[in-house]
């Protein structure tokens, strides 16, 4: 095998030193040339089919990816879109709650300060009321108080309504 294949080099070394050549003379190249890529296609074919295979699923799923995204994002958009339309609406309901409720507090507010006047009234009325009861026992006692200091001073100047006086306060008891 090995002497065949050092004549079949040393061949292709004689005509390649040779003057002139004939179409045949390509024939052994063309073949070596045809065996080889020949080979090395049939030892590629499949890495190369299961390469692009590979690469044609990973752009399917991509695409179904992007897709998929691209509808959610329309979904999205369009939920946005209809909000946003709905925004002067949504305003409008806003202010509307907001005026009822302002709306019922001040009525509360009403309400309570009315019944805080009223209550400050009473109040005022029971002090007034109060002060007064006040006033006139003072001055009750204060009348007792002149009565009875003087009816002493009356009693306690004359003999004569001493005598008297202790008489009617055992006859009283």
């Amino acid at each position: 095998m090995r002497i065949t294949l050092i004549l079949f080099l040393t061949s292709f070394s004689c005509y390649a030193a040779g003057g002139g050549g004939h179409l045949s003379d390509l024939f052994w190249p063309a073949f070596n040339f045809i065996l080889f890529f020949g080979f090395l296609f049939w030892k590629i074919k499949k890495p190369i089919r299961d390469g692009f295979n590979k690469n044609a699923d990973l752009v399917k799923e991509l695409y179904e990816y992007a897709e998929a995204k691209s509808k959610e994002a329309e979904t999205k958009i369009l939920k946005y879109e209809e909000k946003l339309n709905n925004l002067d609406g949504q305003i409008q309901k806003i202010k509307m709650e907001m005026d009822q409720e302002f709306s019922v507090f001040k009525k509360n507010i009403e309400v309570e300060t009315e019944q805080n006047i009223e209550r400050a009234g009473k109040d005022a009325q029971r002090r007034i009321v109060s002060e007064k009861n006040k006033m006139v026992r003072d001055l009750e006692e204060s009348l007792l108080s002149t009565i009875i200091a003087k009816t002493k001073n009356k009693i306690g100047g004359d003999n004569n309504l001493k005598e008297k006086a202790t008489s009617k306060i055992f006859a009283a008891i």
